[in-house]
Formats: structure tokens, sequence, C-alpha cells
């Protein structure tokens, strides 16, 4: 696809399609860091359920390793198998997690360093709506660029249509 074009043009290219994947790695960031989070509260609260958290923390690498290695080939068809599987489990903990809120014995279990009222359930709530919208967006997005579906695959169409025209003139 890139043999006859100049090295900044196949960089180019090479950057548009590793961008394909930018959403996908601000998600799993965000997701990082809340598991991150409420990992460290559990823990200042010496609570042993610390370990599901963790283990999230842990089950990311898998989809970290997978965007790190798209750099060295994004035009390659990606599976994203680590991914995928990370965002239906993410999906699961968040929905069983919203569910425990109206079981106190769990609720404080979970969340010991939430307020036990309904603005700290509410908090809670709120916090699992956004996990889950974030998931499904993940697993929607990785299903449209499977497919080629995603609009940063006509983005990157459309460079290399305007790159073959040009023949090499476009960033010298």
């Amino acid at each position: 696809m890139m043999d006859h074009l100049s090295v900044k043009d196949q960089q180019a290219l090479k950057m548009m399609a590793y961008n394909r994947y930018l959403f996908l790695r601000y998600m799993l960031a965000i997701s990082f860091f809340a598991n991150l989070n409420w990992g460290i509260f559990l823990i200042i609260s010496k609570s042993t359920i610390a370990i599901l958290p963790i283990l999230l923390i842990i089950l990311s690498v898998g989809p970290i390793y997978e965007q790190l290695i798209l750099y060295n080939k994004p035009f390659e068809n990606k599976e994203l198998k680590f991914s995928v599987g990370y965002f239906i489990l993410q999906l699961i903990i968040n929905v069983s997690l919203m569910s425990t809120v109206g079981i106190e014995s769990l609720y404080q279990l979970l969340f010991p360093f939430m307020a036990n009222n309904w603005y700290g359930r509410i908090g809670i709530i709120g916090i699992q709506m956004i996990g889950i919208i974030i998931s499904f967006a993940c697993i929607n997005k990785i299903k449209k660029i499977k497919k080629n579906k995603d609009s940063g695959y006509k983005r990157l169409q459309q460079l290399n249509k305007a790159l073959q025209k040009e023949g090499q003139t476009y960033g010298k």
C-alpha cells in the first residue's frame, strides 16, 4: 500500500491508521485509572475486595499491549481480542456493581469509603453508568474498526487516494 510513497507520506498514513484506535486508548486509560482509584480506596479501607480492581488492572495489560503493537502494524486487520474481552468484562463488572447498590451489606463491602446514604449510592450508580456507556462505546468502536466502517478508516482511504493522485508530492 505504501511502497512508492515518500517516508513522510508513509508516516502520515501510519499515524492516521494508528489514530483510528485513539478513542480506545483513552477509554482504556480511563478504565485503568478508575480501577486503580477504586483499588487504592479499598486498600486504604482494608477491604479484601481490593482484589477485584487489582485483577481488572492486571487484565488490562493485554489490551494495553495490543494498543502498543498497533503502531508497528497499523494496516493489518486487527482482531483486538484482548480489548473486546476486557471491555466485555468491564461491562459485566459495572452492571454487577450497579446492581449491588440496593443491597446494603454488598454496598458497604464494595464501597466502604462511600457514604452509606442515597447520595453515595446515586454517585456510585452514576459512575457505573459512565463505565457501562464507555464499555458499550468501545465494543461498538472495535466492531466498526474490524469491519472498516469507522470514520478513521474513511479518512485514511481519502488520504491514501490523495497521495496516490499526487504521486509522492504530498509532504515533501
